[in-house]
């Protein structure tokens, strides 16, 4: 007896100092932050759900040693997500592996599970209850992992969402449910009263909804309880999708310096509110053309506009108003607007044809020593060349000959550099060097550019 005792005394104290040596490889598993002992004792299932466990294996030594081995024995239980063998593991370095309980049938479990060089029994039970599934994207019914939870996906932002959850009797005796309950972010879509009893294969379903406006920083999350059967539940928050807008004008034939009304309306009624905006630019105008500020949307003196949409709503609204009046400046080409909400956008063009110079002022003036003649209009072909000039007496008769002028160069400078688009204003001096500016009673005035030539009303002095 005496000598038994020393010898296993001395093999304890060999042992305490073969762990205390420097350079000692140490493999520790893990249950969550619990130390796994000779026997790891899991949850009670019912037959048909599944149970993961994740279990770590760590180095807690001074040296590195290599896992070799992963095995398990026994019925029900499986090993899953593990590393390729062999892993070898630094000091204060791990690996994880799940272990895997799915029983079929009312029943006590167990299994022997080897790690490395740790082995432990693994012990479980299941207890007659319901098998709970959800229906995937696809429609198609999955078991519930309880360690897992569930994945609702994507939830927009302020809208709602339905998911299908089934319990099934697959036991071959009837078994009774006595809670049936959600908390959190979900909510059942209908009241159903517990207890209720499901009969052997039977199956009852009930659809869990998302709740408008719950979650924080983005993430819904809630919990489902079926007995003592608690299922994590959650989602994730995003920007709702919007309907795409599109473009209406209150009239599309349109000319330079004219206006019209622009609406937006969506292709379905807007899930929740949004803002969104309305640009305007131009295409296909004269080459090297400056840009035309008159090609604005007065309301806002800019080229975009914003507009909003209510919830349920499939119109756009301009600070309420459900349109917007845009100015067509002065300049040819095509007018494209392009509509933005969310993720999504239209265009639309108006095109302005060219055409023939316009001249809104003519004003012929006396000076002390000439004449003065003021031309204000718009070229929005910006190509104006010749101008002609005919001065007639008070009786109508000519007074010498037509004076014309080229001044193609000239307006093709000034329209470069301006930010008005087609629009003029150009002063004609003639000195009168001999006889009287009195002579002189009216002129008419032809000025043409790439489209055609426009002649003014006769003009008085």
């Amino acid at each position: 007896m005496t000598l038994r005792f020393l010898a296993r005394l001395l093999h304890a104290i060999s042992l305490l100092a073969l762990l205390a040596a420097p350079g000692f490889a140490q493999l520790v598993l893990k249950n969550g932050g619990d130390i796994v002992g000779p026997s790891l004792t899991l949850p009670s299932v019912t037959p048909g759900d599944t149970l993961d466990t994740l279990l770590t294996l760590t180095n807690t030594g001074a040296s590195t040693i290599t896992v070799s081995k992963l095995a398990l024995g026994g019925s029900a239980f499986s090993l899953r997500d593990y590393p390729a063998l062999p892993k070898v593991l630094g000091p204060g370095e791990s690996l994880t592996f799940t272990l895997r309980f799915a029983p079929t049938q009312v029943a006590s479990y167990s299994a022997s599970v080897i790690a490395g060089t740790v082995s432990f029994f693994v012990l479980a039970k299941t207890t007659y209850g319901p098998t709970l599934y959800y229906a995937d994207a696809s429609g198609a019914l999955q078991p519930v992992i309880d360690t897992l939870g569930v994945d609702l996906g994507p939830v927009q932002r302020g809208l709602q969402i339905t998911r299908k959850f089934t319990l099934q009797n697959n036991n071959l005796q009837t078994v009774t449910v006595n809670r049936l309950s959600i908390a959190g972010d979900f909510r059942l879509a209908q009241v159903i009263s517990a207890p209720f009893t499901l009969a052997s294969g039977q199956p009852t379903s009930f659809n869990v909804i998302s709740i408008p406006g719950a979650g924080t920083s983005g993430i819904l999350s809630g919990t489902l309880f079926v007995d003592a059967k608690t299922v994590s539940l959650r989602g994730q928050l995003v920007a709702p999708v919007l309907p795409k807008p599109s473009i209406g004008f209150s009239s599309t034939d349109v000319n330079s310096s004219t206006q019209t009304d622009v609406t937006i309306n969506l292709d379905a009624p807007a899930p929740s509110a949004a803002t969104g905006t309305l640009e305007l630019i131009l295409q296909n105008g004269p080459v090297g053309a400056a840009p035309d500020s008159g090609m604005i949307f007065p309301a806002t003196g800019a080229a975009s506009a914003t507009f909003t949409v209510a919830a349920g709503e499939s119109v756009g609204r301009f600070a309420g108003k459900p349109s917007i009046t845009v100015q067509t400046g002065t300049t040819a080409g095509d007018l494209l607007f392009t509509a933005k909400l969310g993720d999504t956008q239209s265009t639309a063009t108006l095109s302005i044809a060219k055409s023939a110079v316009a001249l809104t002022t003519v004003h012929a003036t006396r000076t002390g020593t000439g004449l003065q003649v003021e031309l204000v209009g718009f070229d929005n072909t910006r190509t104006v060349g010749s101008i002609a000039f005919t001065f007639y007496d008070v009786v109508g008769h000519p007074l010498g000959s037509t004076y014309t002028v080229n001044l193609l160069s000239n307006f093709q400078t000034y329209f470069q550099s301006s930010t008005v688009g087609g629009i003029f204003d150009l002063k004609a001096v003639f000195p009168v060097t001999s006889g009287s500016v009195n002579v002189v009673d009216t002129v008419d005035i032809r000025i043409a550019n790439s489209v055609s030539a426009t002649s003014a009303p006769r003009a008085k002095f």
